[in-house]
């Protein structure tokens, strides 16, 4: 089962909300029409003056189908960036960090009253040893 991550969600709902907006347009205040969604239009308005018989035709106002289908590819896109992030970048991440790896080491000195320093070593096959 694909887990879902912090980093690649909010990745994913920020690529979405810039190509939304890279598709949309502002019009509106130069007897245009705003036109807002992707890829369907769910929210169409306009500032200028329209033939009240026509309203219905322009189909002027909230979609909410179309709404819900772009919140349907946003949970598309959701998923790809967290199938991307977990099958190809964690794993190689991981696989760098432990490839480069022979131990790991933590050291720690304490400032006050002359206490000495430590390293505890963790090696690779996750013994601890501690030093002086």
């Amino acid at each position: 089962m694909l887990g879902i991550n912090t980093k690649p969600t909010l990745l994913a709902i920020a690529v979405f909300i810039v190509i939304t907006l890279i598709y949309s347009t502002f019009e509106a205040e130069s007897d245009g029409f705003s036109l807002i969604g992707f890829p369907l239009t769910f929210n169409k308005y306009t500032e200028g003056k329209i033939d009240p018989s026509d309203i219905g035709l322009a189909h002027i106002g909230f979609n909410t189908s179309n709404f819900l289908l772009d919140m349907l590819v946003l949970l598309v896109f959701i998923w790809g960036f967290n199938f991307i992030w977990i099958k190809f970048l964690k794993k190689n991440i991981v696989h760098e960090i432990d490839t480069h790896r022979k131990c790991l080491r933590f050291t720690s000195s304490h400032p006050y009253n002359g206490v000495n320093s430590f390293t505890t070593v963790l090696s690779p096959k996750g013994e601890l040893k501690k030093s002086t």
